[in-house]
């Protein structure tokens, strides 16, 4: 089943960026591409060689596309063991947001001139967005919407009520989001 460009984030291209681990900081010698479907960076070195990071090993990694720099974090899922590296949506010492820009792949028949059949794989967007409100507080799944919010900060309860009255949810794009959670971070 051959998915080819449509599991990587934004383009199948490598990046330039900067990853820092445990270990090192490492702004030259990589470059970068999120694969959507695996939920990991991969890596092309200088000589061509390929690898995936270990998300235990990444403190963070910044991959930059034409008009801005996307950050990537690992995080512990809520009621999951495992982690899982993310999107950087918002973060402060008070209140950050996530998101998990994973893809699923859906196995379907598919037929072809000769009326032969193949398998062939649909591929869609299964992102969650994932809240906390410190540093040291779990991560808590939610929607983009009033509700959900309101749930993991009732304390707001009144901010985010101006701040999603009259938005259509659908059409709310990241830049947005982000003015709204430095709204309600004040």
């Amino acid at each position: 089943m051959v998915i080819g460009e449509q599991r990587f984030f934004k383009d199948s291209m490598f990046r330039t960026g900067e990853l820092r681990t445990r270990k090192s900081l490492i702004t030259t010698e990589l470059v970068f591409r999120f694969d959507q479907v695996e939920g990991t960076i991969e890596a092309k070195m200088v000589d061509g060689s390929l690898m995936y990071l270990d998300e235990k090993e990444v403190l963070y990694c910044k991959i930059n596309y034409e008009d801005h720099t996307i950050v990537f974090m690992p995080i512990q899922l809520p009621k999951r063991k495992e982690m899982i590296l993310a999107q950087v949506i918002y973060k402060t010492n008070t209140l950050q947001l996530y998101r998990d820009i994973k893809k699923k792949i859906t196995p379907k028949l598919d037929h072809t001139k000769d009326n032969s059949t193949i398998l062939v794989g649909e591929v869609q967007n299964d992102y969650h967005y994932y809240l906390r409100k410190n540093n040291s507080d779990a991560l808590t799944e939610v929607e983009i919407d009033e509700k959900s919010f309101i749930k993991v900060l009732p304390e707001k309860k009144h901010r985010i009520h101006q701040l999603f009255k009259g938005k259509d949810v659908e059409k709310l794009t990241l830049s947005k989001l982000v003015t709204m959670m430095g709204e309600l971070d004040k």
